[in-house]
């Protein structure tokens, strides 16, 4: 789960928090996970580049008079504009659709960093903003990942070249973590740089443990579909038969598993929630009963919405089915086939565990240095991501997951069909981010967000031939732009 600047808003969000949503997501979710095809609208398109002039030298009281919407956190947006204008001033770069609203990307004027900002404008005025969000640090030009050239094939070259990159991102400060790529069950690199735990000195290493934020996902996604796959539950199986006890809000006894997996049932997410606290221990079945059944955002089927809170329902629902707490059903159901481990709530900053880094909420351009961010963290590991896992463990659970091992490959083409755009190429199935590249699929997802300090992607070719595991314990951008040019040469291979 997140707990970020983006954890309203979510990995692509963001990714996976700042996402994935996305956020991503535990958001995600990243903004290039978030972003729609269509263009803005001009009204929008107005609206984001009048705040750009207020935000650069213009005056802030003034807009927020003539454009905020009605019922706007206004203290909140007011403050993020302040921060910007804290940097002496922006450029903006560019404009791009993301979700129901635009990401701007802003240069400082005083640094070579920036900022995405996420503004939604209202849904009955465009002319007025409703959200506004920093999904992301914009780092250097030097820091930015490099596309690899085409006469990158095979396992030596490939593992060469990748190692090289990461190394120099780590040099940069750009990257702390452990990238590991695969071909087939072969593991063909394992790259480790930077700091687990700087308070102590200790250098990441291959075997290190890393927060799963919404990469944790999968485990739940596998879970359900080894329950479908047995014949014990159905896609189409809906929340009033399988969870009848809960006093659903008008609408969602009708939801399904389908549009939980898919983020279109209609809830919500959690962290933004009055009364969620971030520093109790949660069960799935406490989650549901405290925010499920507070009313629907939208009708089920209706949208997209990155939902933590549905992944915590579906944790109850396997939890129902298996006659266990979560992590026992998981471990059953995944986690023993897989061969592959995660730690539920274990001490974050004892050795072999990387502690989250991100620069201060308050600084939107990297300028400060990073500090732990644990504080910010839910607590433990969730139907909705969480608990700590290392990058072999990850790569046992997608091999298993796309060789046959958990669910039949019918099933699997099932989750992995696109089934709601994030942008082109991308899309969210059932459980899964999705990509197509050069002709090929991509399965998998992201965790993490800014201001978090985690930024994880795994994603494997859908025959299992390539597969890539990202495990970061500072925050985006650079391990997305990272993951994206590692999924772009392991799809060309």
């Amino acid at each position: 789960m997140l707990g970020s600047r983006a954890s309203a808003l979510v990995p692509a969000l963001l990714q996976s928090g700042r996402l994935v949503r996305v956020l991503a997501a535990i958001l995600p979710w990243p903004a290039a996970l978030l972003a729609q095809e269509a263009a803005p609208a001009p009204a929008t398109l107005a609206l984001a580049r009048a705040f750009v002039a207020v935000v650069d030298s213009g005056d802030v009281t003034a807009f927020l008079d003539r454009h905020l919407a009605a019922g706007a956190d206004r203290g909140r947006i007011e403050s993020l504009m302040r921060a910007v204008r804290a940097e002496d001033g922006v450029t903006l770069e560019r404009v791009e659709p993301i979700a129901d609203g635009v990401g701007l990307h802003l240069r400082a004027r005083n640094a070579d960093r920036g900022t995405l900002i996420f503004l939604r404008p209202d849904a009955g005025d465009s002319t007025r903003v409703a959200w506004l969000e920093s999904l992301a640090i914009l780092p250097p030009a030097a820091a930015t990942p490099r596309a690899f050239p085409a006469s990158v094939r095979g396992e030596r070259t490939v593992a060469r070249a990748v190692a090289g990159e990461v190394a120099r991102l780590a040099a940069l400060d750009a990257f702390s973590g452990v990238v590991l790529v695969a071909h087939g069950d072969r593991v063909v690199l394992r790259a480790a740089h930077g700091l687990a735990n700087a308070e102590r000195g200790e250098r990441v290493t291959s075997t290190t443990r890393f927060h799963l934020a919404s990469t944790g996902k999968l485990v739940t996604t596998a879970a359900v579909a080894r329950l479908v796959a047995r014949g014990r539950l159905a896609l189409d199986d809906s929340l009033g038969a399988l969870l009848p006890d809960v006093r659903w809000p008008d609408g969602a006894r009708g939801a399904t598993v389908r549009e939980l997996l898919a983020h279109t049932a209609g809830f919500g997410d959690i962290f933004s929630q009055p009364g969620y606290d971030r520093a109790r221990r949660y069960r799935p079945g406490d989650l549901v009963a405290e925010f499920a059944t507070r009313p629907l955002e939208a009708p089920p089927g209706r949208r997209w919405s990155y939902s933590n809170l549905g992944f915590e329902i579906l944790a109850a629902i396997v939890e129902r089915f298996e006659g266990a707490d979560f992590e026992v059903a998981y471990g059953r159901l995944v986690l023993g086939p897989a061969g592959a481990r995660v730690d539920a709530d274990p001490v974050p900053t004892a050795p072999g565990y990387a502690v989250p880094y991100a620069h201060r909420d308050d600084d939107l351009v990297g300028a400060s240095p990073r500090e732990s961010s644990l504080p910010k963290l839910g607590h433990g590991w969730s139907g909705a991501g969480g608990g700590y896992a290392s990058a072999d463990d990850l790569f046992r659970i997608l091999r298993a997951f796309t060789g046959g091992g958990l669910v039949p490959r019918a099933l699997l083409d099932t989750l992995a069909a696109p089934r709601n755009s994030l942008g082109p190429g991308r899309a969210y199935g059932y459980g899964l981010m999705v990509r197509e590249v050069a002709g090929r699929r991509l399965l998998g997802h992201g965790g993490g967000g800014s201001g978090v300090g985690i930024c994880n992607r795994v994603a494997t070719r859908m025959d299992g031939s390539w597969t890539v595991v990202i495990l970061s314990n500072v925050e985006p951008p650079s391990c997305e732009a990272l993951a994206d040019r590692l999924e772009e040469l392991l799809a060309a291979q």
